[in-house]
């Protein structure tokens, strides 16, 4: 009787302190959940440029800025690029970085400006997946508007025109020529070496991207791999 009275005391405790430590070292914040281990105002690159991705991402980093650098060039706008990552970073939960670095060197260099980038992240896509996101285009002679046939949430529109038409009677199919899936290998590689780096997977099942297991999954590889 005793020892199972002291068994199950000892159960009761544990389950106490477990409840302790996830309440207190976990908080969430909108969709994206911030463990202790997570730096304040974390500074991420994302090391592919595809409307899938970015989209994506826009869902489900929703408390964070979005820069995108991708024209960026020079000794000079490169600190100014680290400067605004620096102060857009403090005024939400973090920075989200597109199109910047596209080599070693001025991976190194943001690096040293911003006191470290906390993490860089490759969405590995399946080969169907790629296949689907560089799809193929409809694109309206008459108002203009442009619809990838492939993924119907991502609806590129051409700067100025509207889309005034019922039907794509006029429109003319278009291949992209995109790689959706293209990547820097010396830049991924810098950051592997950094211990900043992680390489997530998604498939065709992740067009239906509205599912909580997914983002959760992706939360905590995050929270997992990002460098403090």
């Amino acid at each position: 009787m005793n020892q199972q009275f002291f068994g199950n005391a000892r159960l009761a405790i544990q389950r106490a302190q477990q409840l302790h430590l996830f309440f207190t070292e976990s908080v969430l914040y909108d969709q994206f959940k911030y463990t202790a281990k997570m730096p304040q105002y974390p500074k991420i690159v994302f090391l592919q440029q595809n409307p899938f991705v970015r989209n994506l991402v826009e869902k489900q980093f929703v408390q964070f800025s979005i820069i995108d650098a991708s024209k960026t060039t020079g000794e000079d706008n490169v600190a100014r690029l680290a400067e605004q990552v620096q102060l857009q970073s403090t005024q939400t939960n973090g920075a989200l970085l597109f199109g910047f670095p596209n080599n070693a060197v001025e991976a190194e260099k943001l690096d040293r400006l911003l006191d470290g980038v906390n993490l860089a992240i490759r969405f590995k896509l399946s080969e169907s997946l790629a296949q689907k996101i560089a799809g193929s285009y409809l694109s309206c002679q008459s108002c203009g508007k442009v619809f990838n046939t492939s993924l119907p949430f991502v609806t590129p529109t051409h700067p100025g025109y509207q889309n005034n038409c019922q039907t794509p009677s006029k429109c003319a199919l278009e291949q992209s020529s995109a790689p959706a899936d293209q990547i820097n290998a010396e830049v991924a590689n810098y950051y592997q070496q950094k211990g900043a780096y992680l390489e997530y997977e998604i498939n065709e099942e992740h067009l239906l991207y509205d599912s909580q297991e997914f983002f959760e999954k992706l939360d905590n590889a995050v929270a997992t791999h990002i460098k403090v």
